[in-house]
């Protein structure tokens, strides 16, 4: 077998094993021990009955308690040996299988299921324990034995590019977590506990675990572990958003019912067995549960373990199609499928020694039992598919399946699963990208496997904090940590809306899916506040909306209403106010007034928001597009895709349904309307376009020259607040410097001809006169204006400028023709500098 890299698996520890949690992992076991649910817990011997009769019929069920931790090492437990009997096995033979190895027992069994335990007596090494195994090789009835393995925790390999994060939630920003929990305060008030399992290991004891899951987990475990990555993986799905800056996808961990399964010390076998046992008796008859996975068979740590010769890798490979074909079997009813959401950890193998050459060996669909059972109707297809086992004929060892393997394999599938169909529906794969702060910066991993459905940040992920350990304590990576975002973020949808869990899982992952969003190095990054707000398209309502805006009322306390003692908080905090113009925060502050969800409080940063939540695609996804809104007598555009904190509050305190009444603001309080006005309309400066110093006849005779006005001279002259519209054209006022005591500002000015002439019949006269750009101010300022002419020196003006007074800016305006540009001849340029005049 041509593994010519395999000497340098040897820098892995000795304590790594191949069956475990894809991250590194440091926290410590927390909580009540109570006993799983799971068959009788017993240690019987092999049965007795007619020799020649089937070995499947005859056994019955068997759960033996969890080996010691004594009794583990690198998670092979030495006093098992698992086995897969063959169609046709018989009693017989199966017991002369115990007796070549020494079996004292059955360790584990379940009535017509070809997986069994033996349990043989404590060998000194795996080396022992593999010889022992070796003696099953080809005997008959056994289709395979194998040393039976825990689900046990494995370090990552060292992964390129990682980045230590600039604050404790950096790794949720290109997701937009902090967005979503602007929804917290529903999430908290659900009826209902949302039930969520974690299956992993969980050893020692940690401070801040319980405290910051606010007694939502309930610990189930049978043996004592060594790691603490079961509690790193838990405190990823949830944890509060208070002053340690916990981790947790889902911030209302109160609102949850959190149960940690412990796998330690039980075989592959028994361990599915237990964990789909113990999902069964959580959640019922027929409650919905969310499952974290972030286990996995970790291909490139198999060989530090149990070698790596040819005939070890392809019996492992085989091993890993019937440990899903197991789990298969054991949730082949559609009802499953319908209310158990399962999130497997993609796995970190890409770009192993091993691994690298093989495809299918760094596959996300080939990860686990779980991925495996995914797929299990087209394994045969996969078992042999030259591109994942034979890249390289001739240079590389084949590892497809032979022909009584998979015969093996097709006729165990037959007989469990008839008519075998795929739970992929109910499953999530998910990668891992770098951490970076944002979204277009992202990259997918060097280690995370190929072929995951969604992706979150997955390196350098804070954890939460044990005080005193250290500035790293809490630092892991890998996709054991990428999984549990997506959990926390499923069990969060479904407090939010009660109508998701209700509907088979796969409306939930649709949905998640629909909303994630892709750049040119990373498809499927999931977007929590996007998949939160899309929840009003999917139900057709605005609940979601409602409560984003709902941020302050009596006592500072919401009240259900968005009114203009939200919108004072919002101009407050946006600091609309200031006279140079809203501030831009300097730094990430993950507030309750973040609209578009970047993590800032105001400012001038853009992110995609669905504005009108008004239907979703075919495939689930928000539709965005532009937007406008009558805004104090200005049509005001909105682009979804780009939109700051201001623009969404603009739009969401403007927008009116078809009745014409506003959608979301309350104007039944009496000042409600002229608060609006003066928080959206309360700019600096108006500009004005007249026609005299008196009266608008000359603007007015440059309307009436058009055939057909597509504006009445009435709505002349044009006020608009900054920037400035005219209705006769455009223009713009743009802040070029601020500072507290003043800013400076450049006028400029067009007006279209299609603006005046709606047919663009030309003329052959052209039409000239003068008008003026009048210039009043909204609140007392000294200003100086500077103005810029075309062939004549420039004019500066400084005057007391206040709502009663103004200043005119002579223009003289030419129409040359119905499609030529109305033309202002002579003025080009005003800089403005305002100094408060109190």
């Amino acid at each position: 077998m041509n593994f010519s890299r395999m000497s340098l698996l040897g820098w892995l520890l000795v304590t790594l094993t191949f069956w475990g949690a894809i991250g590194c992992g440091n926290f410590d076991d927390v909580g009540t021990v109570t006993p799983p649910a799971s068959a009788p817990v017993t240690n019987q011997p092999v049965p007795t009955g007619n020799p020649s009769g089937s070995a499947v019929t005859a056994l019955s069920e068997v759960s033996a308690p969890a080996v010691e931790e004594t009794d583990i090492i690198s998670g092979v437990l030495l006093t098992r040996v698992s086995l897969v009997l063959s169609r046709d096995a018989t009693l017989d033979q199966l017991t002369q299988a115990a007796q070549r190895v020494g079996a004292t027992g059955i360790g584990f069994s379940s009535p017509g299921s070809p997986f069994v335990d033996l349990i043989v007596p404590r060998q000194v090494d795996i080396g022992q324990l593999q010889e022992l195994v070796g003696r099953l090789e080809g005997a008959a009835g056994i289709l395979l034995a194998h040393e039976a393995v825990e689900f046990q925790p494995a370090i990552l390999p060292s992964a390129d590019g990682a980045a230590a994060p600039k604050d404790a939630l950096q790794h949720l920003l290109p997701t937009r977590f902090p967005g979503a929990w602007n929804l917290r305060r529903l999430a908290d008030a659900a009826p209902q506990k949302m039930l969520v399992l974690v299956a992993d290991q969980f050893g020692g004891s940690h401070q801040n675990f319980d405290s910051q899951l606010e007694g939502a987990a309930t610990l189930t475990s049978e043996a004592q572990a060594t790691s603490r990555h079961g509690f790193q993986v838990a405190g990823g799905v949830t944890a509060k958003f208070d002053a340690l800056q916990s981790h947790g996808a889902n911030s209302s961990p109160k609102s949850l019912d959190l149960r940690l399964f412990g796998l330690a010390g039980f075989s592959r076998n028994q361990g599915l067995d237990k964990l789909h046992r113990q999902i069964e008796a959580v959640r019922g008859s027929s409650q919905p549960i969310v499952v974290n996975l972030s286990v996995a068979f970790n291909n490139q740590r198999t060989g530090a373990v149990l070698g790596n010769s040819e005939a070890q890798v392809r019996k492992r490979i085989f091993e890993q199609y019937l440990d899903g074909l197991h789990w298969a079997s054991l949730t082949r009813r559609q009802e499953f499928g319908d209310k158990v959401l399962l999130v497997q950890a993609a796995g970190n193998d890409r770009g192993g020694d091993l691994v690298k050459d093989y495809p299918g060996l760094q596959s996300a669909l080939l990860v686990s039992p779980f991925s495996v059972a995914s797929v299990i109707d087209e394994i045969e297809t996969i078992a042999t598919d030259p591109l994942l086992w034979n890249p390289k004929p001739g240079v590389l060892t084949d590892l497809r399946l032979d022909a009584s393997e998979l015969q093996g394999l097709i006729e165990q599938r037959e007989r469990l699963i008839p008519g075998a169909v795929g739970v992929r529906r109910n499953l999530a794969l998910v990668g891992s990208t770098n951490n970076r702060e944002r979204f277009e910066s992202l990259r997918i991993s060097s280690f995370s496997n190929d072929g995951a459905s969604l992706f979150a940040v997955g390196e350098s992920v804070e954890t939460i904090i044990e005080e005193g350990t250290g500035p790293l304590d809490g630092l892991v990576e890998g996709t054991s940590f990428t999984a549990p975002q997506v959990t926390g973020l499923v069990s969060y949808l479904w407090l939010l809306d009660d109508t998701l869990p209700r509907v088979p899982v796969e409306q939930t992952l649709k949905l998640i899916r629909a909303t994630s969003r892709s750049q040119a190095n990373v498809t499927g990054v999931i977007d929590a506040y996007g998949a939160v707000m899309a929840l009003d398209a999917r139900r057709g309502d605005r609940r979601m909306r409602q409560e984003l805006l709902d941020v302050d009322g009596p006592g500072g306390r919401p009240d259900s209403k968005f009114d203009q003692t939200d919108l004072q908080k919002f101009e407050r905090e946006f600091g609309l106010a200031n006279p140079g113009g809203p501030p831009d925060p300097l730094s990430r502050d993950y507030s309750r007034l973040d609209l578009n969800g970047d993590g800032f409080t105001g400012g001038t940063g853009l992110e995609v928001f669905d504005l009108d939540a008004v239907g979703l695609s075919p495939e689930g996804r928000p539709i965005f597009g532009n937007l406008q809104v009558d805004v104090e007598g200005e049509m005001v555009s909105f682009d979804e895709n780009r939109l700051s904190d201001l623009d969404i509050l603009k739009y969401f305190a403007y927008v009116t349904g078809p009745d014409g009444q506003p959608l979301y603001y309350d104007t039944s309080a009496p000042n409600a309307l002229s608060e609006r006005s003066r928080i959206f309309a309360g700019s600096l400066i108006e500009v004005t376009l007249v026609g005299g110093r008196n009266e608008n006849t000359v603007v007015q005779e440059l309307i009436g020259s058009c055939s057909a006005p597509r504006i009445s001279k009435d709505a002349l002259p044009a006020t608009q607040p900054v920037p400035v519209n005219l209705r006769a054209g455009s223009s713009s006022l743009d802040v070029i410097q601020s500072s507290p005591t003043s800013f400076q500002v450049n006028f400029s000015t067009s007006l279209p001809p299609d603006d005046l002439c709606s047919d663009g019949n030309s003329f052959s006269s052209s039409v000239t006169g003068e008008a003026f750009l009048r210039i009043r101010a909204r609140r007392p300022f000294l200003v100086t204006i500077e103005e810029n002419f075309l062939s004549s020196p420039s004019r500066v003006t400084r005057f007391n400028a206040n709502e009663t007074n103004f200043l005119e800016l002579p223009v003289s305006i030419a129409v040359f023709g119905g499609r030529q540009p109305v033309r202002l001849t002579n003025f080009r340029m005003a800089t403005l500098n305002f100094e408060p005049n109190p």
